[in-house]
């Protein structure tokens, strides 16, 4: 009974990713790469080719960028916090209450088997 979650988790993730289904393992690590990718080279190219040199505008980055992205990573981050654990609590089925009626399953280790099940969808 230590990894009820890990199979909760399991079994909710493969049914977040049912439209893949053969191509799950080419679709994710594909999707993992092109994130990288695209922070890494193609946003820092394309702002710099938005910016420029220009004296002006790396002034008035540097004044008001810290800010802003704090501001907006804290957003992101309680975002990928909060959506995934909502999203857990709204979906009880009648499925994951059978489960806990028959065995000897707890409402934590199912709530917390679904919210892991649904980090790497969301994040």
């Amino acid at each position: 009974m230590t990894q009820i979650w890990f199979q909760t988790a399991k079994s909710e993730f493969l049914i977040q990713t049912s439209r893949f289904r053969g191509k799950r393992k080419i679709v994710l690590p594909a999707a993992l790469v092109f994130a990288i990718a695209w922070a890494t080279y193609i946003v820092p190219w394309f702002m710099l080719r938005l910016i420029g040199n220009s004296p002006e505008v790396n002034l008035l980055l540097i004044a008001i960028f810290p800010g802003l992205m704090r501001s907006v990573i804290l957003f992101i981050w309680l975002w990928l916090l909060f959506y995934p654990i909502s999203s857990a609590l709204r979906e009880i089925k009648i499925g994951q209450w059978e489960i806990l009626l028959s065995h000897d399953v707890r409402t934590r280790t199912i709530t917390f088997g679904a919210f892991v099940s649904k980090i790497p969808v969301y994040g």
